[in-house]
């Protein structure tokens, strides 16, 4: 039972989750069960070849590209090339 799992479906703001593939210290199936618990816009990017403390630059692109497509309204639309998964949501339907 992880208590960031019940917070994050009380979130309304945008998440974007960037997990390294290579990370041994925290697996990137945890950021996935994270990315699935959010109602709130929400974008996964695993990347190939990162580890747990990525460098930087190799990231800087993807947050640029995020926070860009955030501003001009194109969040769930966003993709990206190179070595990573990317997946992106909408809001979870209310009832």
């Amino acid at each position: 039972n992880w208590a960031s799992i019940l917070a994050l479906r009380r979130v309304d703001e945008p998440i974007l989750f960037i997990h390294g593939a290579d990370d041994t210290f925290v697996e990137p199936a945890n950021s996935r069960r994270l990315y699935a618990a959010t109602c709130s816009l929400a974008a996964l990017a695993i990347i190939t070849g990162v580890r747990h403390r990525p460098n930087i630059r190799l990231i800087e692109p993807l947050l640029v590209g995020w926070v860009d497509a955030l501003a001009n309204g194109q969040a769930g639309e966003i993709s990206i090339t190179g070595n990573a998964n990317w997946e992106s949501k909408q809001t979870c339907a209310t009832s």
